[in-house]
Protein backbone atom coordinates (compact mmCIF):
# COMPACT_ATOMS: atom_id res chain seq x y z
CA UNK A 1 0.00 0.00 0.00
CA UNK A 2 1.90 2.99 -1.10
CA UNK A 3 2.14 6.13 1.66
CA UNK A 4 0.07 9.10 1.01
CA UNK A 5 1.74 12.10 -0.94
CA UNK A 6 4.22 13.70 1.20
CA UNK A 7 4.85 10.59 3.86
CA UNK A 8 7.57 8.84 3.93
CA UNK A 9 9.16 5.65 5.50
CA UNK A 10 11.63 7.58 7.68
CA UNK A 11 8.32 9.83 8.78
CA UNK A 12 5.88 7.17 9.29
CA UNK A 13 8.62 5.05 11.64
CA UNK A 14 8.77 8.33 14.12
CA UNK A 15 5.19 7.89 15.29
CA UNK A 16 5.46 6.05 17.56
CA UNK A 17 7.10 8.00 20.70
CA UNK A 18 6.29 6.18 24.16
CA UNK A 19 5.93 2.67 24.75
CA UNK A 20 4.69 0.13 27.46
CA UNK A 21 7.57 -0.30 30.27
CA UNK A 22 8.53 -3.88 29.94
CA UNK A 23 8.01 -3.91 33.79
CA UNK A 24 4.38 -4.61 34.26
CA UNK A 25 4.54 -4.72 38.12
CA UNK A 26 2.99 -1.01 37.71
CA UNK A 27 -0.01 -1.77 36.21
CA UNK A 28 -3.24 -1.03 37.09
CA UNK A 29 -7.15 -1.90 36.45
CA UNK A 30 -10.17 -0.21 37.21
CA UNK A 31 -13.59 -1.45 36.24
CA UNK A 32 -15.79 1.51 35.72
CA UNK A 33 -19.47 1.76 35.85
CA UNK A 34 -22.57 4.73 35.43
CA UNK A 35 -20.86 5.87 38.83
CA UNK A 36 -17.38 7.36 38.76
CA UNK A 37 -14.52 5.35 40.27
CA UNK A 38 -11.14 6.14 41.19
CA UNK A 39 -7.94 4.59 41.46
CA UNK A 40 -4.25 5.18 42.29
CA UNK A 41 -1.99 5.99 39.69
CA UNK A 42 0.96 3.65 38.89
CA UNK A 43 3.64 5.13 40.91
CA UNK A 44 6.27 7.58 39.68
CA UNK A 45 4.72 7.39 36.19
CA UNK A 46 5.01 10.56 34.15
CA UNK A 47 3.61 9.13 31.27
CA UNK A 48 0.44 6.84 30.95
CA UNK A 49 -0.62 4.10 28.24
CA UNK A 50 -4.52 3.76 28.57
CA UNK A 51 -6.28 1.12 27.31
CA UNK A 52 -9.93 -0.20 27.77
CA UNK A 53 -12.45 -3.09 26.20
CA UNK A 54 -15.56 -0.02 26.44
CA UNK A 55 -15.61 3.99 25.99
CA UNK A 56 -15.12 6.14 29.21
CA UNK A 57 -14.01 9.12 30.17
CA UNK A 58 -11.13 9.93 32.57
CA UNK A 59 -10.06 12.75 34.75
CA UNK A 60 -6.70 13.16 36.26
CA UNK A 61 -6.85 14.28 40.24
CA UNK A 62 -5.73 13.53 43.37
CA UNK A 63 -7.51 11.85 45.46
CA UNK A 64 -11.10 12.36 45.54
CA UNK A 65 -12.12 13.37 41.95
CA UNK A 66 -14.55 12.42 39.71
CA UNK A 67 -14.99 11.64 36.39
CA UNK A 68 -17.81 13.20 34.28
CA UNK A 69 -19.05 12.49 30.09
CA UNK A 70 -17.73 16.30 29.64
CA UNK A 71 -13.90 14.83 30.97
CA UNK A 72 -11.31 12.97 28.23
CA UNK A 73 -12.63 10.20 26.47
CA UNK A 74 -10.65 7.14 26.40
CA UNK A 75 -11.45 5.14 23.32
CA UNK A 76 -11.67 1.11 23.42
CA UNK A 77 -10.30 1.30 19.59
CA UNK A 78 -6.46 2.09 20.27
CA UNK A 79 -4.08 2.72 22.81
CA UNK A 80 -4.14 5.99 24.53
CA UNK A 81 -0.96 8.15 25.33
CA UNK A 82 -0.81 11.08 27.91
CA UNK A 83 1.36 12.91 30.13
CA UNK A 84 0.39 13.03 33.62
CA UNK A 85 -0.39 16.30 35.14
CA UNK A 86 0.99 17.72 37.40
CA UNK A 87 0.40 17.03 41.27
CA UNK A 88 -2.71 14.36 39.90
CA UNK A 89 -2.18 11.20 42.19
CA UNK A 90 -5.07 9.77 40.94
CA UNK A 91 -7.60 8.74 37.85
CA UNK A 92 -11.14 8.92 37.64
CA UNK A 93 -13.27 6.86 35.41
CA UNK A 94 -16.80 6.75 34.03
CA UNK A 95 -18.22 4.66 31.60
CA UNK A 96 -20.13 5.90 28.37
CA UNK A 97 -22.80 3.75 27.84
CA UNK A 98 -21.35 0.53 28.83
CA UNK A 99 -19.70 -1.32 31.97
CA UNK A 100 -16.10 -1.77 31.30
CA UNK A 101 -12.63 -2.18 32.45
CA UNK A 102 -9.92 0.41 31.95
CA UNK A 103 -5.98 -0.83 31.83
CA UNK A 104 -3.52 1.89 33.44
CA UNK A 105 0.05 0.63 32.33
CA UNK A 106 2.92 3.14 32.69
CA UNK A 107 5.00 4.05 30.02
CA UNK A 108 8.43 5.34 29.01
CA UNK A 109 9.96 7.16 25.67
CA UNK A 110 10.47 4.75 23.05
CA UNK A 111 14.35 4.08 22.90
CA UNK A 112 16.26 4.06 19.93
CA UNK A 113 13.46 5.08 17.24
CA UNK A 114 14.73 7.99 14.66
CA UNK A 115 12.27 10.57 16.47
CA UNK A 116 14.55 10.42 19.93
CA UNK A 117 17.08 7.96 19.77
CA UNK A 118 18.60 6.25 22.62
CA UNK A 119 16.84 9.13 24.85
CA UNK A 120 14.73 8.07 27.77
CA UNK A 121 12.60 10.23 30.38
CA UNK A 122 14.53 9.78 33.81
Amino acid sequence: MPLPEGVTNKSAEMVQIFTPRLDNADTVSQAFTGTSAETALPSESRFLMLTTDQLCYVQFTDSGGTATSADIPVYATAPNFFAVPNGATHIAVVRDSTDGTLRIFPAQKARGNRADPGVDVP
